[in-house]
């Protein structure tokens, strides 16, 4: 179950924001939000690529749907545990990889006059994702490692 809601979780992020431009003033710990052009950037906007994690998060939900169905429409799935490990693993790498490749000002140079400078910082999309991509790689190594022993 945690697997499941962890990739339902991840595949929803990568649609909200992931990255946050804010307005710094030189000298000052004082901020401002961008509001046109807006100050952030969703996970699939920055990274295109990022459309392979909504489906192998999508993917993952499908299998464990089907694996824990009620019991008469449950599907055996030999491997899926294996499955699980690696699509939570690939996802994982992704969004750590996504996470650490800030992209530029997405309206233009980050050069305002001044005193004044843009700063590109992660947002709650990128850190929810990279917990969930941890949480489901976590949980699929323990279902490998403790899977029940074969009579």
């Amino acid at each position: 179950m945690i697997i499941a809601a962890a990739a339902l979780v991840l595949a929803v992020s990568v649609f909200v924001p992931w990255f946050k431009a804010t307005v710094k003033f030189t000298n000052s710990s004082a901020y401002a939000v961008l509001i046109d052009p807006p100050g952030t950037v969703s996970g699939i906007t920055a990274h295109s690529w990022l459309w392979v994690v909504f489906a192998l998060g999508l993917l993952q939900f499908v299998v464990l749907a089907a694996r824990y169905a009620p019991a008469r429409r449950a599907l055996r799935l030999p491997g899926y545990r294996q499955l699980l490990v690696v699509t939570s693993g690939l996802t994982c790498i992704a969004v750590l990889v996504a996470f650490a490749m800030k992209p530029a000002p997405w309206y233009g140079s980050n050069d305002l006059g001044e005193g004044l400078y843009i700063v590109v910082q992660p947002s709650y999309g990128a850190i929810g994702a990279i917990a969930c991509a941890l949480v489901s790689l976590g949980m699929a190594i323990a279902a490998i490692r403790d899977r029940p022993a074969r009579s």
